[in-house]
């Protein structure tokens, strides 16, 4: 996986575990699951290391319980606070992705289609 990639999905997956981890309790972590868990930690501290400026926060979800999350790097660099699952992230540019997301799952559903002009849903941009 590309470094850029693997910021973007960890940036998503901080987001959605910025979403969850008020509503969900923790999941029970099966040898399989933990198996999962080493692997993750291994291929995000390996890109991590690639270029650690900054921070990056991923957890995995098992079901609907978050069963793990880990922060790498820090959250104020300065004064090398550590980075943790509560530390608020800039999203940057990746709202594109979610929309792409909403829109192919909007079009699976049978409720949009890609040919459909974007004044047929925002009627206010019609000339």
């Amino acid at each position: 996986m590309n470094r850029s990639r693997l910021i973007v999905s960890a940036l998503a997956l901080t987001l959605a575990l910025a979403f969850v981890l008020s509503t969900m309790g923790q999941a029970p972590v099966t040898p399989d699951l933990r198996n999962a868990i080493e692997q993750v930690d291994a291929l995000t501290a390996a890109e991590f290391a690639k270029d650690n400026r900054g921070s990056v926060t991923i957890g995995v979800v098992s079901g609907r319980e978050l069963a793990w999350t880990k922060s790498y790097g820090y959250a104020d660099m300065e004064k090398k606070t550590p980075a943790t699952k509560d530390t608020v992230n800039r999203i940057g540019s990746i709202t594109k992705q979610f929309t792409g997301l909403m829109l192919l799952q909007l079009v699976e559903a049978g409720k949009a289609r890609l040919s459909d002009p974007v004044e047929k849903y925002f009627h206010d941009l019609e000339s």
